[in-house]
């Protein structure tokens, strides 16, 4: 048996998968947010701990044989975080997440004071990464941050609890921008750049090495083998992809949880910064992803259900959508609720609705913001590449992949073949569970991670690609000129 912790931004999610990689046993816990100030995201690192803690005393106590015959253990985890530690490794405040945008300003400064380090580092720098935030706190916490000793992330945190090793990976350190991707090591340029110097940072290790043995005391808490390997893991998207075998060219990854990506991988380095893509390595050595990082993917459907009574009820919400659906929406929205990476870079950036009337209702809302966020995933296929260059078809995973009717609408409006299996909600934990297998191999290869067994297929409606055309254009054009606004109302302040 192999073990796969996903510790995501909303939830902790843990599964137990055999040989033959079926789910055997799963657990979720969830995990609080904090919003301190507008724009800024939070959480504490304990929280992170108490769920995977909690959810594995779930695991022992349901069916204890099976934790019991667990080899191994790898991760997932959300990327871009700032977690600090101190000489007792522990932090030295909550850490700051992937959606806060308090440095975008510092950002904006690095790229204008560091445009060589773009190309070494795969991506342009950018309010979410640790790097501009590392100067955030140095400039504006300058105690907090002489009290830092290291810089972790959150999966490799929760990981060190386990084996008391600090490592991380590849995708996860691509994501902070602060490494060399072509030479998959720690840019010392970079780190200069964000007055970091004085850090330990953790040792770079690819995803399938192992980064230690389960402590004898957790072992013995959930009665668990004495040898069980622990792997060092890949940030979330990276494990999402392997989970579903997006490993080559030949398969794409569209992913839609809190935010949402649009993936493709190579067997060179080849980033885009201009388009403001992200090029990040893969959890495979000599392989690399190219990607398209969209803020605003679940969670806007989230707001949507809040503002009109749904409470948390999503699901219900798009049953409505879909029994009123003949079509494109007359309501156009933009989903930007936290900015924007791909392909706008704006942190100001922020959600609209335009073409309401006396006869809107809820239901309208909701399919324009649907189609909204399918029209920011078609932004970051067309950056990627969407001419033509695309793989075959795209795997789809994530919460987003749940409803049958709004992945068939995703597909339509994008022209592209949609790939659902019965993991696709798993993507990153099953990574994770896949990585962990490959603690036993001598080497791994595309063939550790084959696609799971398609059981739906979307394939683009002509008729409604061409319909959503139009409203695409003018999804762009919105935000064109509704840029200038945005970025008053950011500078005007509260």
């Amino acid at each position: 048996m192999y073990l796969g912790i996903d510790l995501g931004t909303s939830s902790a999610k843990l599964l137990i998968v055999d040989e033959a990689e079926r789910v055997q046993l799963s657990a979720t816990r969830p995990i609080r947010t904090h919003y301190p100030r507008p724009d800024w995201s939070e959480q504490n690192p304990a929280d992170w701990v108490d769920a995977v803690f909690d959810a594995l005393a779930e695991l022992a106590a349901e069916k204890p044989r099976l934790l019991a015959d667990v080899r191994s253990i790898g991760f997932s985890g959300h990327m871009h975080a700032c977690l600090l530690l101190d000489e007792a490794d522990e932090p030295v405040r909550p850490a700051i997440l992937w959606n806060d945008s308090r440095a975008a300003a510092i950002a904006g400064r690095l790229n204008a004071d560091h445009p060589e380090l773009a190309d070494q580092l795969g991506v342009l720098p950018m309010a979410g990464f640790t790097g501009p935030k590392l100067a955030w706190i140095a400039e504006n916490e300058p105690e907090t941050f002489q009290r830092a000793r290291r810089l972790s992330f959150p999966k490799d945190y929760l990981r060190f609890k386990l084996v008391g090793k600090h490592a991380t990976d590849p995708s996860e350190a691509a994501g902070s921008w602060l490494f060399d991707e072509r030479h998959r090591k720690w840019s010392k340029q970079a780190v200069e750049a964000c007055g970091a110097s004085r850090l330990a940072f953790p040792e770079v290790c690819e995803s399938a090495s192992i980064a230690g043995v389960l402590k004898a005391d957790l072992a013995s808490r959930w009665n668990m083998r004495d040898d069980v390997q622990v792997v060092v893991g890949a940030g979330d998207v990276a494990a999402g992809a392997a989970g579903v075998g997006a490993v080559s060219s030949r398969q794409g990854l569209i992913s839609i949880g809190t935010s949402a990506q649009v993936l493709t991988s190579h067997t060179a380095y080849a980033p885009n910064t201009p388009h403001t893509v992200h090029s990040f390595c893969h959890v495979l050595e000599g392989v690399w992803f190219n990607m398209a990082a969209v803020l605003n993917g679940a969670s806007a459907l989230g707001a949507v259900a809040r503002w009109t009574g749904h409470d948390e009820r999503v699901g219900a919400m798009l049953q409505t959508v879909e029994a009123h659906y003949a079509g494109p929406c007359d309501v156009l929205a933009l989903p930007y609720l936290a900015g924007e990476r791909t392909p706008h870079n704006d942190a100001a950036a922020r959600a609209a609705f335009v073409g309401m009337s006396a006869e809107t209702r809820p239901h309208h809302l909701a399919q324009a913001m649907m189609e909204a966020i399918a029209f920011s995933l078609a932004d970051g296929l067309d950056v990627l590449g969407g001419d033509g260059k695309s793989p075959a078809s795209f795997a789809l995973i994530g919460g987003g992949a749940r409803s049958p009717f709004w992945a068939q609408m995703i597909a339509n409006i994008l022209g592209v073949v949609l790939e659902t299996s019965d993991v696709s909600e798993m993507g990153p934990s099953l990574g994770a569970a896949r990585l962990a297998r490959c603690a036993f191999q001598t080497s791994i290869s595309p063939e550790h991670f084959k696609p799971p067994v398609v059981r739906h297929r979307f394939v683009p409606d002509v008729r409604l690609h061409a319909a959503y055309q139009p409203r695409l254009e003018m999804f762009r054009s919105l935000y064109r000129a509704l840029k200038p606004e945005f970025a008053k109302l950011a500078s005007s302040g509260p």
